[in-house]
């Protein structure tokens, strides 16, 4: 028998692969929206979502929308609220919120809010499961309380490990980093903590200000507006979380300093700052590496009749600007380039109607993790006595229990001859140390009815067909009569392994129609009886 194969296919996620389109979705303002999907970005106008501020939103590796949210509310993939996608602690005014999906699951995602203005409800993040709600969705947890009197900057970025990601935070009142960091097992609420730059103080409205991770991984950048009026920029150790050696620019010359990017090779960071009628985009040059010539190195590259709010990079390695109550988004062409070659463009792109405000959504950290996806159902049945090929990709071990019935455990496709139902489980791990587990059930069918009773033989000693038989499994008792065309009986038994060799009392009976009847019993209970006729062929 041919055998049945199940394939359980690991797909090995990579953050830098344009296959990768969860980004790809944006949803802000004003019922404002883009897709990505086609290359160049289009304005999508079935949003829900109303905010001034804080946004996000998540799409799937195909680039269809998932969900999207406000820091309040949460919508799913029909735009329809999550019927626990209620009073979550953000605001529409906090500068940030952030989506991450849980590193190894297919279906868990964190939404990282933050108060506005450092109130008491602080940083709290809520859990959406993609498997309820007939996959669209719904808040498992909410509103897990993590640490109090945060200013509006949060962010993230990939571990150095490529398996976990990092969230980073600053508290208000100190110049305290918190960085939380995500794995397949779920949040570590274990945080790091690093004292760098001078602290985020002063009137509440300080708390305000973009906060971003480079590309890379490896430079943080802030925007400090109100009191200090400043800008930073930091190293980051994305493989431990610490924040250090902090480069702050002149305090009180950038007042009300909130967007920051950074460009997809990191050689530079961008800034908005909107002070006394002038709306200002300034670009940053890291390339020296040195503190006093990066500090030296703003200019300023673009200007606006709106005020500049935040900044996005996009899937094709452009910056998006915000541009306050306009229809339409300001677009950095060639980010990577120095000074005016930058190429900004105001009122780059049109939102068909729709009013930005001040948020876009930050881009999904995905890991790169050897992902367990089943492409058909996970549960399989074979007969009794078959054999099933189980198939993984994407890791460099594979590791399969239990041992019954396999042909390996230590290899990529192992074939299964199970005889009794068997969980199979395979832990997928890569180069990295990044691990997934997955499994399939093989249910073992011992088909008890099922009957084949040929309708010719052809007993001429060539070796095939040479004996009438009935075959059928779980046959517990079991008769066959045979009858020449006269209704004379030539051959009767009960034994389920004999057939007819087409002689009666020893001698060879001529070609032609005879008639069969049976009667059987099978061990699941059920009563047989056939009756036809066969042909005898010589």
């Amino acid at each position: 028998m041919r055998p049945l194969f199940f394939v359980l296919l690991f797909l090995l996620s990579n953050l830098a692969s344009v296959a990768q389109k969860e980004s790809n979705i944006w949803y802000f303002g004003v019922n404002a929206g883009l897709t990505f999907n086609g290359g160049a970005p289009t304005a999508l106008t079935n949003g829900a979502l109303n905010t001034t501020e804080g946004c996000a939103s998540v799409a799937d590796k195909n680039g269809n929308i998932l969900f999207y949210t406000d820091g309040r509310k949460v919508w799913n993939k029909i735009h329809q609220q999550m019927p626990n996608g209620f009073g979550l602690k953000g605001t529409v005014s906090t500068t940030q919120c952030v989506i991450v999906p849980q590193p190894g699951s297919k279906t868990i995602y964190y939404i990282f809010t933050v108060d506005d203005l450092a109130e008491v409800d602080g940083l709290c993040y809520s859990i959406v499961d993609m498997s309820l709600q007939f996959g669209k969705g719904d808040i498992t947890q909410k509103n897990i309380f993590l640490a109090g009197s945060m200013t509006e900057k949060l962010t993230a970025t990939l571990h150095n490990n490529t398996c976990d990601i990092w969230l980073v935070v600053h508290e208000w009142n100190t110049d305290a980093f918190y960085s939380y960091k995500i794995t397949s097992s779920g949040l570590d609420t274990n945080k790091v903590v690093s004292h760098c730059g001078i602290p985020h103080n002063g009137i509440r409205y300080s708390a305000m200000g973009c906060m971003k991770i480079s590309p890379a991984g490896d430079k943080l950048a802030l925007a400090q507006t109100y009191s200090q009026k400043t800008y930073e920029i930091c190293d980051f150790d994305n493989s431990t979380g610490i924040v250090s050696n902090a480069i702050t620019f002149p305090n009180n010359a950038y007042d009300q300093a909130y967007g920051i990017e950074f460009s997809p090779d990191g050689s530079k960071v961008y800034a908005t700052q909107n002070a006394a009628g002038i709306f200002r985009l300034w670009q940053i040059d890291l390339s020296s590496g040195n503190a006093a010539t990066i500090i030296s190195s703003i200019q300023q590259v673009g200007t606006s009749s709106e005020f500049l709010m935040s900044m996005q990079l996009g899937p094709d390695n452009k910056i998006y600007v915000s541009t306050s109550t306009a229809t339409s988004l300001g677009v950095i062409q060639s980010p990577n380039l120095l000074g005016n070659a930058c190429n900004y463009v105001d009122n780059g792109v049109s939102l068909s109607g729709r009013i930005t405000y001040s948020g876009l959504p930050q881009k999904i950290i995905v890991a790169q993790f050897p992902y367990a996806i089943a492409n058909t159902s996970p549960n399989v049945t074979i007969p009794l006595g078959t054999s099933t090929t189980l198939s993984a990709s994407g890791g460099t071990t594979y590791e399969w229990s239990p041992s019954s019935g396999l042909s390996c455990t230590n290899c990529a496709q192992p074939i299964a001859t199970p005889s009794t139902k068997t969980v199979y489980t395979v832990i997928v791990s890569n180069a990295n140390g990044c691990s997934s587990i997955d499994s399939v059930t093989i249910d073992v069918e011992i088909v008890c009815d099922n009957l084949y009773i040929p309708n010719a033989f052809s007993p001429n000693g060539d070796g095939e067909n040479d004996t009438y038989k009935i075959k059928g499994n779980c046959m517990e008792k079991f008769s066959l009569s045979i009858y020449d065309r006269w209704g004379n009986q030539v051959f009767e038994t009960t034994n389920i392994n004999e057939g007819w060799d087409g002689n009666y009392k020893g001698e060879p009976m001529n070609t032609g129609a005879y008639c069969y009847r049976a009667i059987i019993y099978s061990q699941s209970g059920k009563y047989i009886e056939r009756a036809g006729t066969l042909s005898l062929i010589k």
